[in-house]
């Protein structure tokens, strides 16, 4: 069984307070920083702003993410979780902001395979140059098998 209350391979990360993630460049994408907690976890750890696997390799997960945001434009944004510096096949979540300083909710679930070792850190991009995201809420959840 995969979900919440299951005794098996389970981990999160949370951002612990409100951060800016400033992105210079349209397009480029940039790593989400701030203080990150682990909220409670078997099989993973956190580092600095990063979730490193710690179980079994070959290990499926379903993933969620959830973010509450503002930008300071208008713009369409992107998270992506990044699996060893790399984007996660169906980590992405596109989110457009039709005005600045309007706080939004984004989600994502997908499934993912992680092996032993496997560092996790969310980027973000947006198509607007000199865009700041006003992060007020990132938590992601792994539940595996």
């Amino acid at each position: 069984m995969i979900g919440p209350g299951s005794a098996n391979l389970h981990g999160q990360l949370r951002l612990s307070e409100a951060a800016d993630t400033v992105i210079a460049g349209a397009g480029s994408w940039v790593k989400v920083e701030g203080t990150f907690i682990d909220g409670e976890h078997r099989g993973f750890d956190v580092d600095t702003n990063t979730l490193v696997y710690t179980g079994p390799s070959g290990a499926c997960f379903l993933f969620n993410g959830t973010s509450d945001l503002a930008s300071n434009k208008a713009c369409t944004m992107q998270y992506s979780l990044y699996v060893n510096g790399e984007a996660a096949e169906r980590g992405q979540t596109p989110h457009t902001f039709p005005a600045s300083a309007r706080t939004s909710t984004i989600a994502i679930t997908a499934l993912l395979k992680l092996n032993q070792g496997d560092v996790l850190e969310v980027y973000a991009t947006s198509d607007q140059a000199a865009t700041t995201l006003s992060i007020k809420t990132l938590n992601i959840t792994f539940w595996g098998n």
